[in-house]
């Protein structure tokens, strides 16, 4: 037995604990998938201006925010 006591908490507050770290165990998971789709459309895209299948005038940039918008501009 531990020197030490370890607190165990009610059954109520680890179902609590454990409803709370399944959330972010999710959350992680769906911003680990969204991080893999920004990558490869960010290839797709790349490669697309790099073959010149398609020219970065031709993309529309007016949702990007004004700094971004302010170093893409020529």
């Amino acid at each position: 037995m531990s020197p030490w006591p370890v607190p165990i908490p009610a059954l109520d507050e680890q179902r609590d604990i454990v409803a709370i770290l399944d959330a972010i165990d999710r959350k992680i998971d769906l911003h680990r998938k969204k991080r893999v789709t920004l990558e490869e459309l960010f290839k797709t895209l790349l490669h697309k201006l790099m073959t010149g299948e398609i020219r970065v005038d031709d993309l529309d940039l007016s949702a990007l925010d004004p700094p971004r918008m302010a170093l893409a501009a020529p």
